[in-house]
């Protein structure tokens, strides 16, 4: 529960943030005088809110919710995994593989996660996109977005850049959970 509501409450806080770099990230149009549509963080963020107001910095929150959902499901995952582990640690006195099992536990709960979450990754790129040229939204809506992306690339296209999300959320996961459980027994064991 406490999981959820910290990616709540970080998603709400952050989404402008994470508008702003997307826009810039994808900033391929060029104005009539060939250049870009935004000239830096501050200008996507004026152009946001006078063409689309305050709600235009929250464009691809219902996306991120999801991604707190995920975030979830990987740290239950991840201690459902760590239960089995300890339960086998007292017939292993080897510390060391007991923190690498700590590890790969981590980086296997993360890799569960993001194949069955992934999408909602895609889908929030979608929504954070600018307008179109003529002012008007290809992406409406959380549901909306999905069904398009499918329409036009079916499963394939809600797993774009699966990949190298992969390559960097599951070490990612591993070195940083197996940090904290590390941490953690050195704590124990000096007090």
């Amino acid at each position: 529960m406490s999981a959820s509501t910290a990616g709540l409450a970080t998603g709400i806080a952050t989404n402008p943030i994470w508008l702003v770099k997307t826009r810039l990230q994808l900033d391929k149009s060029r104005v009539g005088d060939g250049r870009r549509r935004y000239k830096n963080s501050w200008d996507c963020v004026a152009q946001v809110l006078r063409q689309e107001g305050i709600p235009g910095l929250y464009r691809g929150l219902s996306a991120t919710f999801l991604g707190a959902a995920e975030t979830t499901l990987h740290l239950v995952l991840y201690e459902q995994m760590k239960i089995r582990m300890t339960r086998r640690e007292t017939t292993t006195p080897n510390r060391n593989e007991n923190w690498l099992d700590v590890g790969a536990a981590a980086g296997s709960s993360k890799l569960l996660t993001a194949l069955v979450a992934y999408p909602h990754e895609v889908i929030r790129t979608r929504l954070r996109q600018a307008p179109m040229e003529n002012g008007s939204l290809r992406y409406t809506g959380l549901i909306q977005c999905f069904r398009l992306t499918w329409q036009e690339g079916g499963l394939a296209s809600l797993y774009g850049g699966l990949t190298p999300h992969v390559l960097r959320a599951v070490p990612s996961a591993a070195i940083s959970l197996g940090m904290y459980e590390l941490v953690l027994r050195l704590l124990g064991e000096l007090a």
